[in-house]
C-alpha cells in the first residue's frame, strides 16, 4: 500500500474535529479502501500450467560454449600486464585532458607549477599507479582522533621510500610528495569514463560464460551530491549506487565486466529508468555475439526484481537475450493469479509456461524462512515431455537463479577493506568525483588479482591482498621506468 497517500488522508480526515467520530471512521475505511483496490492486471494469453509429472525444462546448450567466463591471457602473463589492459593509455589520456590546468598546479600561490608542463606521461601515470596501489595494499586507514592528511602523507612517504630503494636512490625516477598528493585529489576516473573503463574490462574476456549477474553496490558517501541515495536495507545505509555486471572466472572468482552510476535526471526530478541500465547489459552480451571471440549465444543474464520491469521483459526478449529474474508479484499481476494456487507450505512451487515467447514464470515458497515466497520469470529455458524422475526435487529456473545471482555479492565482499582507505575531496573540491574513482580503481585492482590468480601458474600459492597490491605496485613502478 502506498505510504504517503495513505498519511495525506489521514492528515485530511482523521484528525479534523468538525466531524464526529463515526464519520470520521467511514471516511478513513473508504480512503484505505481505495488506496488498496487492486490495479487493473493485463491479461496474459497463451499460457499453460506446468504439469510436475511431465514436464521438463533444459536450458539449450553448445557444446563449444563454456559454462565460466575466460581470458585471453597466458599462464606466464605478468600483474601488471593485465592491470594495464584496463589503464590503457587512450583511457588515462582522456581522463588526463579533461583536466584543467589549474588541477595540475603544485605549490603555493607565490611559487607554484605544473606537474609535468602540464603534459601527459604514461611513465608519470604509471608511477602514481604503483604508489596508489601499494598504499591500497596495506590498508593503512586513518583512526578515529588520527588527523587523515597527516596518515596519507606518511603512507606516500613510506612507498616513495620503499621505490627509492628499488631505484637505488636515483631521485629522477621518482615523482615529489606534493605531485601524488594532487594527482590522487584531481585525476580522477568519475563516471564519465564508465564506458571505456567497461570496454577495457570486457577486452581481455574471449567468453562470457554462461551465466552474467547484475546488481548493484551502494558505495557510503555523505558528501555534496546531487546523485546520492538513501537505502535503510543496503550495509552503508547511503551514498552513491553503482550498477554492476558481474562475470565468473574458471577459478570461482567474479569479475566485473561493465559498471555504471546512479544518477538522477534532474530535469525530471526522477532517476534513469532500470530499463536503460539492462539495455546496456543486453548489448554487452550482443557485443560479444561475433565481435569478440567465439560467439555466446546462451549467455543468460540473472538479476533481481529491482530491475524486472514489464519495459524489461520487452527489451530483453526483442534482443533475443535469455535471461533469468525474480519478480515482484504485482508486476505480472495475471502470471501471479495464475499461480497463486496449489503453494501452500514451504517447498511447494507452481509454474507457467508460453510456448510462443518460451517463457516460465514460478512462484515458489521458499523453504528458507528468510526468504518465503518468490516470483522468477525466464526466457531461458526450452519445454520438453520427459518424466521428470531425476528432476523431481528441482524448481525448474529457480534454483539455477539462486546459484547465479550472487556473483555480485562476491564481488562487493571482495572490495571490503579493499577500497582507498582516505577521504577523497576536501576543501572546495567536491568528493563524488573521487568517489567514483574509488570504485572504479577498487574493481579495477580487484579484477586484476582475481585474473591474475586464474592464469598464475602456481595458484594454490597462498597470496593476500597486500601481497598481490605489492606485487603489482613494483611491477607497475619497474615498468614506468623502461618509458621515456
Amino acid at each position: 500500500m502506498p505510504f504517503a497517500p495513505y498519511i495525506n488522508n489521514v492528515a485530511q480526515i482523521g484528525y479534523r474535529k468538525d466531524i464526529p467520530a463515526s464519520q470520521r471512521l467511514v471516511a478513513l475505511d473508504g480512503a484505505r479502501k481505495s488506496i488498496e483496490k487492486k490495479p487493473r492486471i493485463d491479461p496474459e494469453p497463451g499460457w499453460e500450467e506446468v504439469d510436475m509429472q511431465t514436464h521438463q525444462f533444459t536450458i539449450a546448450e553448445d557444446r563449444d560454449a563454456t559454462s565460466t567466463a575466460t581470458l585471453v591471457f597466458d599462464r606466464d602473463t605478468q600483474i601488471s600486464e593485465i592491470f594495464c589492459h584496463f589503464m590503457t593509455e587512450d583511457l588515462l589520456r582522456n581522463v588526463w585532458e579533461s583536466m584543467d590546468r589549474e588541477d595540475l598546479t603544485v605549490g603555493s600561490k607565490s611559487n607554484h607549477r605544473c606537474i609535468n608542463k602540464g603534459k601527459f606521461s604514461m611513465k608519470l601515470l604509471y608511477t602514481y599507479f604503483a604508489v596508489y596501489i601499494r598504499i591500497l595494499g596495506h590498508q593503512n586507514a586513518p583512526q578515529e582522533n588520527n588527523p587523515g592528511v597527516a596518515i596519507l602523507r606518511g603512507n606516500i612517504m613510506d612507498a616513495l621510500a620503499h621505490f627509492a630503494g628499488r631505484c637505488r636512490g636515483d631521485k629522477s625516477r621518482l615523482i615529489g610528495i606534493n605531485t601524488v598528493e594532487v594527482l590522487i585529489a584531481r585525476f580522477n576516473i568519475d563516471s564519465a569514463f564508465f564506458p571505456a573503463l567497461s570496454k577495457n574490462w570486457q577486452s581481455v574476456l574471449r567468453t562470457l560464460g554462461q551465466f552474467l549477474a547484475g546488481d548493484e553496490k551502494l558505495l557510503h558517501f555523505t558528501g555534496n551530491s546531487g546523485d546520492i541515495r538513501a537505502i535503510p536495507s543496503k550495509p552503508d545505509r547511503i551514498g552513491l549506487w553503482f550498477y554492476e555486471l558481474c562475470a565468473t572466472l574458471p577459478n570461482g572468482k567474479p569479475f566485473i565486466v561493465h559498471t555504471d552510476l546512479w544518477q538522477a535526471a534532474k530535469e525530471y526530478n526522477l532517476s534513469v529508468p532500470v530499463h536503460h541500465i539492462v539495455k546496456k547489459w543486453a548489448r554487452v552480451v550482443n557485443r560479444h555475439n561475433g565481435t569478440l571471440g567465439p560467439p555466446s549465444p546462451h549467455t543468460i543474464l540473472v538479476f533481481d526484481s529491482y530491475y524486472c520491469t514489464k519495459s524489461v521483459r520487452q527489451i530483453l526478449n526483442e534482443a533475443k537475450v535469455k535471461f533469468i529474474c525474480s519478480a515482484k508479484s504485482d508486476t505480472f499481476g495475471a502470471l501471479t493469479d495464475m499461480t497463486r494456487a496449489g503453494v501452500e507450505r514451504p517447498g511447494d512451487w507452481k509454474g507457467v509456461y508460453c510456448p510462443e515467447s518460451k517463457e516460465l514464470f514460478i512462484h515458489k515458497w521458499d523453504r528458507q524462512a528468510s526468504i518465503g515466497k518468490k516470483y522468477l520469470l525466464t526466457n531461458a529455458f526450452e519445454r520438453s515431455a520427459t518424466t521428470r524422475h531425476a528432476l523431481k526435487h528441482v524448481t525448474p529456473g529457480y534454483d539455477l537463479y539462486k546459484l547465479t545471482f550472487n556473483t555480485c555479492d562476491h564481488f562487493n565482499r571482495a572490495l571490503h577493506d579493499r577500497k582507498w582507505p582516505h577521504r577523497c575531496g576536501g576543501r572546495t573540491r567536491p568528493g563524488d568525483s573521487g568517489h567514483h574513482d574509488k570504485f572504479a580503481m577498487s574493481a579495477t585492482v580487484q579484477n586484476t588479482i582475481n585474473a591474475f590468480q586464474n592464469v598464475s601458474p602456481h595458484p594454490d600459492e597462498p597470496e593476500t591482498f597486500m601481497m598481490m597490491c605489492i606485487r603489482l605496485a613494483d611491477e607497475l613502478f619497474d615498468l614506468a621506468n623502461t618509458l621515456d
